[in-house]
């Protein structure tokens, strides 16, 4: 399914895209990994996959391998999802984010999604 936000009252509307009957499996592994995300910040386990040390480290900014600075990674750098505040605040305000230095690739948390979206929860 696919969902946008009501325009007054800013909950979602849901539209089907077909009529399988679990067409939530995808969206539900997203958000999981989103949750995993989280818990791995807050140093505790994820749910959905194996505690790993090397990926907490990254999704918190404090592996050695985490680049210094948003969009100046070198080679052997990871850009880690973890940045200071103001830097935050600039990528959130930016109007064009795909071609501004914030746009660039997500390893680390697309090596969260992968973990979890592997998890037996989500596979058939």
């Amino acid at each position: 399914f696919i969902y946008v936000e009501h325009p007054q009252a800013e909950l979602p509307l849901f539209g089907l895209l077909d009529d399988s009957g679990d067409d939530t499996k995808a969206l539900r592994c997203f958000y999981a990994a989103k949750y995993d995300m989280l818990l791995m910040r807050a140093s505790f386990d994820p749910i959905y996959s194996s505690r790993n040390e090397t990926l907490m480290n990254l999704v918190a900014g404090t592996h050695p391998d985490c680049a210094p600075l948003m969009g100046k990674s070198q080679a052997g750098e990871v850009a880690c999802p973890s940045w200071k505040l103001p830097v935050v605040k600039d990528m959130v305000a930016e109007d064009d984010f795909v071609s501004s230095v914030f746009c660039q690739d997500e390893d680390v948390m697309l090596s969260v999604l992968r973990a979890t979206c592997l998890h037996e929860a989500f596979i058939d």
